[in-house]
């Protein structure tokens, strides 16, 4: 999931407000997760897993004027649990990713302060 914090990132008053502005506390965006994808293997050695790009395509961000803290309070899961997306589980946390907010009418860019990323994220750890 991602978050985009800062105060008044929406801007209704820019667009003319409306309640559809005012009830929607999100910002469109996409990312792209790119290779290569080195992996450790039960021996220790790093291997590039064959993976073809990972895409998430038009979701929707967080936008509530909050950072997520750390651990996840409750407060915090109820209100991003909704922006979770599954694309991209599996896949290893290497690579490159490319983070594209798009640009909305409503959305004020220069109150844009910082951009958080969630991820629910496993490994395993080799046993002797």
């Amino acid at each position: 999931a991602i978050n985009v914090v800062g105060t008044n990132v929406r801007d209704c008053e820019a667009v003319g407000g409306g309640s559809t502005c005012y009830a929607s506390g999100n910002v469109a965006y996409s990312i792209v997760h790119d290779g290569p994808y080195p992996v450790r293997n039960h021996g220790g050695g790093l291997y590039d897993a064959p993976l073809f790009r990972g895409r998430v395509e038009r979701a929707r961000a967080l936008a509530a004027e909050r950072y997520l803290t750390n651990p996840l309070s409750g407060a915090d899961r109820g209100l991003i649990d909704p922006y979770l997306r599954r694309e991209l589980v599996g896949r290893p946390l290497s690579g490159t990713y490319t983070l594209r907010i798009w640009d909305d009418p409503a959305l004020a860019w220069s109150n844009v302060e910082d951009v958080q990323l969630l991820l629910q994220y496993r490994y395993w750890t080799r046993q002797e």
